[in-house]
C-alpha cells in the first residue's frame, strides 16, 4: 500500500500552517514544527517534546519528515561526504558534502574551513547517458520533488556537529539536470 503521509519537507510554512489549523491545532505548531527539523534537526514527531504527545501522535499520522532510506555514506580522506538515498519508489540518488580544506574567493579573512558545499541530486537518472556515469546508465526515472532536495540537504547537514554556532551547509550545488 503506498504511503499515505504527506512529506512535510515539501511543505511551505504557510501550507503547513494552512494543514495544522485544518488538523485542529493551534497556528504556532506549524512554527514549532519548522524549528524542530530545521534548526533543532528533529527526524521524527517524537523528538519535539514542546508538543503534547497527543499533537506529536497525530501530525506523524498525517505527515513523515524523512521519506528516503540511507543505503551508503562514504567519506574520504579530505572529508568529502558522498551518502547514496534509497527513495519510497526504489530509485535512488547521491548527494554530496564538499568542506573547503583552504582559504579561497574574494574574502580570504574569512575562515572557510567551516565551508561546507552540498551538492544535490534533481534527479533519480539522468538523459544525457555519458558511458562514464552511473546515473545515466540506465537513462532519467524520474525529476525530485522539492521535498526531496530539501531532504537532501538535511540529510547532509545532520552529518555535521550539532553545537550551538557550529558547522552548517554554505553553499549549495545541484547535479543530475542532465
Amino acid at each position: 500500500m503506498a504511503n499515505q503521509r504527506e512529506h512535510i519537507l515539501g511543505l511551505t510554512l504557510g501550507e503547513l500552517t494552512e494543514r495544522v489549523v485544518g488538523m485542529g491545532l493551534a497556528k504556532f505548531r506549524a512554527k514549532q514544527v519548522f524549528e524542530w527539523v530545521f534548526q533543532k534537526r528533529a527526524v521524527s514527531f517524537e523528538e519535539m517534546t514542546n508538543l503534547s504527545k497527543a499533537d506529536r501522535v497525530l501530525l506523524g499520522e498525517r505527515f513523515e519528515v524523512f521519506t528516503s532510506q540511507v543505503v551508503r555514506s562514504l567519506m574520504s580522506a579530505d572529508g568529502t561526504r558522498k551518502v547514496l538515498l534509497e527513495w519510497p519508489d526504489g530509485g535512488v540518488t547521491e548527494c554530496v558534502m564538499i568542506p573547503a580544506d583552504e582559504d579561497q574567493g574574494e574574502a580570504p579573512s574569512r575562515s572557510v574551513a567551516s565551508r561546507r558545499t552540498a551538492c544535490l541530486s534533481t534527479q533519480v537518472g539522468c538523459a544525457v547517458g555519458c558511458k562514464f556515469c552511473a546515473s545515466g546508465m540506465g537513462g532519467l526515472k524520474r525529476n525530485l520533488t522539492v521535498g526531496e532536495v530539501v531532504e537532501e540537504a538535511l540529510r547532509l547537514t545532520h552529518l555535521l556537529p550539532r553545537e550551538v554556532g557550529g558547522h552548517r551547509l554554505t553553499h549549495v550545488v545541484f547535479m543530475g539536470m542532465g
